[in-house]
């Protein structure tokens, strides 16, 4: 179940429901959220029956996918209404509530604006690995890249950004091997981050009507939004101001 968010649509509950009352072993029930809803009367039902359909095994598996594409207040901009600290906080809650028949994977749909917090987020993906993955792994991630819209695709970014992502790589391949279990980074893992490496070295993207739309785009965005590009990512200036002049 994907697409808006399923904590919010009332059908959610009634396949949970149906689950409950018809149990499929065979059954692998796979539900994406932004893990961070404003009512906490929402979250509650969502995890009461999560926890009834796990801890009562009626299915083989729930994964639940959750959406972020960033770290921290990064993934805050990208995610306009996302309360970073306030969704890890559901995750764990997540994995300490229903301690089997479920894992969490991470989606990170990789754009211009997840590279530099990328370091972060494995970070906390390795913690997380450690604290909960004991007999099986509970903690995936997958970086799909953003293919659409051009401008936001991580092949825009200066060559220099590239070194940066081969940082992330290095630290997970030193965070790999299976003498450490399930606390480690799989060789399959590994190998996403160095195809995007070489999608993005053998698609880099230097048109100047994208970055005038990265520019456009953005600018629009704190103005809507009440944000400022720049507060969020110093880092990023010299791209910033160079798209702002193309």
């Amino acid at each position: 179940m994907t697409g808006g968010e399923p904590m919010m649509d009332k059908n959610t509950y009634k396949v949970f429901q149906y689950i409950i009352d018809h149990p499929k072993q065979d059954l692998h029930l796979n539900v994406t959220s932004n893990m961070c809803p404003v009512d906490k009367k929402i979250k509650d039902k969502y995890f009461n029956m999560a926890q009834a359909i796990c801890m009562q095994e009626k299915v083989e598996h729930m994964m639940q996918f959750v959406s972020v594409d960033a770290y921290g207040k990064k993934a805050e901009y990208i995610r306009h209404g996302l309360d970073f600290n306030y969704m890890m906080d559901n995750v764990e809650e997540f994995l300490d509530r229903i301690p089997k028949r479920n894992s969490i994977t991470f989606i990170c749909t990789y754009n211009n604006l997840s590279v530099t917090s990328m370091d972060k987020l494995l970070e906390k993906i390795l913690e997380l690995r450690k604290k909960y993955s004991k007999t099986y792994q509970r903690v995936w991630f997958d970086v799909p890249l953003l293919r659409q819209p051009a401008w936001q695709q991580i092949t825009l970014l200066p060559e220099a950004y590239q070194s940066i992502h081969e940082d992330n790589i290095h630290y997970m391949k030193n965070n790999s091997g299976e003498e450490n279990g399930l606390h480690i980074f799989k060789d399959f893992e590994i190998q996403k981050m160095e195809r995007n490496l070489a999608y993005w070295k053998e698609n880099a993207d230097a048109s100047t009507q994208h970055k005038k739309n990265f520019y456009a785009f953005f600018n629009e965005h704190d103005r809507r939004r009440l944000t400022r590009f720049l507060n969020i990512f110093p880092e990023m200036e010299e791209f910033y101001v160079e798209c702002m002049n193309a």
